[in-house]
């Protein structure tokens, strides 16, 4: 009984951010099979609020870039 119940590979601890990904592309991966059923509506409504969020994530995504421009800046006035 020595490897009883012991499982032959190991399972690597997903994040909870892997975790979230992983879930999201497979809603995602299921939705965009079936675009072909949605209404003429329902696609405009998604498409706007996809526009919009990834205009969000855009302005985000600057920001950072900023926030690192800014971060480097700093530091090379830092070891002057």
């Amino acid at each position: 009984m020595n490897g009883f119940n012991k499982p032959t590979k190991l399972i690597a601890p997903k994040s909870s951010q892997e975790f979230y990904d992983d879930l999201q592309n497979k809603v995602i991966d299921e939705v965009i099979t079936r675009f072909e059923t949605w209404t003429h509506e329902n696609l405009a409504k998604f498409a706007a609020e996809s526009y919009a969020k990834m205009q969000k994530q855009q302005n985000h995504i600057e920001q950072l870039q900023n926030d690192v421009k800014d971060a480097i800046k700093a530091y090379r006035e830092v070891i002057k």
